[in-house]
C-alpha cells in the first residue's frame, strides 16, 4: 500500500517529466555550510547562461533566499500550504526568466509542511512548464520532508565545507540518500584551495566506496576505511543492508580484529553493536572490557533490556546501564530499580548491575539527530550534554581503576575475541 510520501515522490517525478524541467535538489548534512548561498548563485549563473530558472526555498523554518535575493515578498509558500492562495501568486520574478518561490522562516510553517499540503503545492507547478531548471533549496538533515524532495528530484547536490563535523554529516547524508539513488553530486564550499577540495571529496568518496563491508570481504584493510572526525577521534563506518550479514561470520570478523593494531595508542574503542543477542553481537560483548546496555522507559524496551542482561550475565559479573529518553531522574532510577530487582532474584548471586546515568528526553536531541549533529558538540551546555558528560566521566574513572590493575590493550581485546570463536 502506497503511503502519502510515496505518492508525493511520484508526483514530483511526474511533474518534472511533464514540465520537461530538470529538477535539482540542493541539500546538506548540517546547517551553516553555505547551501542557500550556493543555491541562489547557481540559479543566477544558470540564468545568465541563457536558461530559464525557478528557485524554490524549501528550507522549511529557516528560509532566507528572499533576503539573499533582496526580495520583499508579501506572500510565500506558507500561504500556499495554508490554502490562502495559489503557487503562481507567490512566485517573484527576480529577472526575466528567473523566479523565486519564497519560503517561510519560523516554526509555524512546520505543522503545515506535511505530505498532503506539499502534494497540493506540486500540482500547481504547471505555470513553470517552459522553465529549464527547477532548483530546490532543501532543509539540512534528512527528515521526511527533505527525503521527499531528494527522491523526487532528477539530481541531488550535497554541499559541505572542509570541517570534520560537516564532512561526517555529509557522508551520513550521502549514505542515506544512496539507498534510493545511484548517483549523487557534491559541491565543496569555503575551501582554501582546489587541492583541499579534492582531498575532502576523496576522503568522503573513499568512505562511501569502502567501509567495514569491504574489509570483511577482504577488498581492503581496516586502516583504509577509518575516518578521522577530529584529531584523536576516528570512526570505522559500518554498512546497512542484508548483504553484509553473510560476510559477518567468525572467520571474517577474526581477520577484522587482527587489523586493529593501528588503534593501539587510543584510550577507548567503543563498539556500537546490533540490537539483540545473536552470535556476532555476543563476540563483541564477551571480548569487551565493559558492556553498557541502553534502554528507554517503555514496557517492551524494559523487558528486552532485562532479557539481554540475563543472557550477557552468563559470561559477565558486571553490566552497566544507561536510561535514555526519561522524563526525569526519578523515572530513570525507578526503571533501573525495577530491572535490578528482577535481576537480583533471577540471576546468579555474584552478578552486579550498575546504573551509569540517564539522558532526559529533550528536543535538542531530536533536532540534532535530524540535522545529523552531535548535540554534545553543538549544545555543550545543554541538559542532555551535561548528562552525557557525567556518564563519560564515570567511564573515565572506571577505566583509570582498571588500568591500575591491568594495562588494557587492543592486543588484549584480540585475545578475548578469539577465545570466543
Amino acid at each position: 500500500m502506497k503511503t502519502q510520501a510515496d505518492k508525493l515522490k511520484e508526483l514530483i517525478k511526474t511533474t518534472s517529466k511533464k514540465l520537461s524541467t530538470r529538477v535539482i535538489a540542493i541539500t546538506s548534512g548540517k546547517g551553516g555550510v553555505g547551501k542557500s548561498t550556493i543555491s541562489a548563485n547557481l540559479g543566477y549563473a544558470l540564468h545568465s547562461l541563457g536558461f530559464k530558472v525557478a528557485l524554490f526555498d524549501a528550507d522549511i523554518g529557516l528560509a532566507n533566499l528572499d533576503v539573499l535575493l533582496r526580495v520583499n515578498a508579501k506572500k510565500n509558500i506558507f500561504n500556499v500550504l495554508k490554502g490562502e492562495c495559489e503557487l503562481k501568486d507567490v512566485a517573484v520574478e527576480i529577472e526575466k526568466g528567473f523566479v523565486l518561490i519564497p519560503g517561510e522562516s519560523g516554526e509555524d510553517i512546520i505543522k503545515y509542511a506535511n505530505e498532503v499540503n506539499l502534494g497540493n503545492f506540486f500540482t500547481q507547478l504547471d505555470f513553470l512548464e517552459d522553465f529549464d531548471f527547477f532548483i530546490i533549496d532543501t532543509s539540512a538533515g534528512i527528515d521526511k520532508r527533505v527525503q521527499v524532495f531528494l527522491e523526487g528530484a532528477d539530481d541531488v547536490l550535497v554541499v559541505t565545507v572542509p570541517e570534520p563535523a560537516a564532512i561526517t554529516d555529509a557522508y551520513a547524508m550521502i549514505k542515506v540518500i544512496s539507498e534510493k539513488r545511484e548517483l549523487i553530486y557534491m559541491i565543496l564550499n569555503e575551501t582554501a584551495s582546489e587541492k583541499e577540495a579534492k582531498n575532502v571529496f576523496q576522503t568522503i568518496f573513499n568512505v562511501a566506496k569502502k567501509n567495514i563491508f569491504n574489509v570483511l570481504k577482504g577488498e581492503c584493510e581496516l586502516k583504509d576505511v577509518a575516518v578521522e572526525i577530529e584529531k584523536g577521534f576516528v570512526l570505522i563506518p559500518g554498512e546497512s543492508g542484508e548483504d553484509i550479514i553473510k560476510y559477518a561470520n567468525e572467520v571474517n570478523l577474526g581477520n577484522f580484529f587482527t587489523q586493529l593494531d593501528f588503534l593501539e595508542d587510543f584510550d577507548f574503542f567503543i563498539i556500537d553493536t546490533s540490537a539483540g543477542i545473536d552470535k556476532r553481537v555476543q563476540v563483541f560483548l564477551e571480548g569487551a572490557d565493559d558492556v553498557l546496555v541502553v534502554t528507554v522507559p517503555e514496557p517492551a524496551a524494559i523487558t528486552d533490556a532485562y532479557a539481554m542482561i540475563k543472557v550477557i550475565s552468563e559470561k559477565r559479573e558486571l553490566i552497566y546501564m544507561i536510561l535514555n529518553e526519561t522524563a526525569s531522574e526519578k523515572e530513570a532510577k525507578n526503571v533501573f530499580q525495577t530491572i535490578f530487582n528482577v535481576a537480583k532474584k533471577n540471576i546468579k548471586k555474584d552478578f552486579r548491575l550498575q546504573m551509569l546515568g540517564f539522558i532526559q528526553k529533550n528536543k535538542i536531541i531530536l533536532n540534532s539527530s535530524i540535522k545529523r549533529q552531535l548535540f554534545t558538540k553543538e549544545y555543550p551546555n545543554s541538559t542532555p550534554s551535561e548528562q552525557i558528560f557525567n556518564i563519560a566521566k564515570k567511564i573515565a574513572k572506571i577505566s583509570e581503576r582498571k588500568v591500575l590493575d591491568n594495562k588494557n590493550s587492543i592486543a588484549g581485546f584480540f585475545k578475548k575475541i578469539f577465545s570466543g570463536f
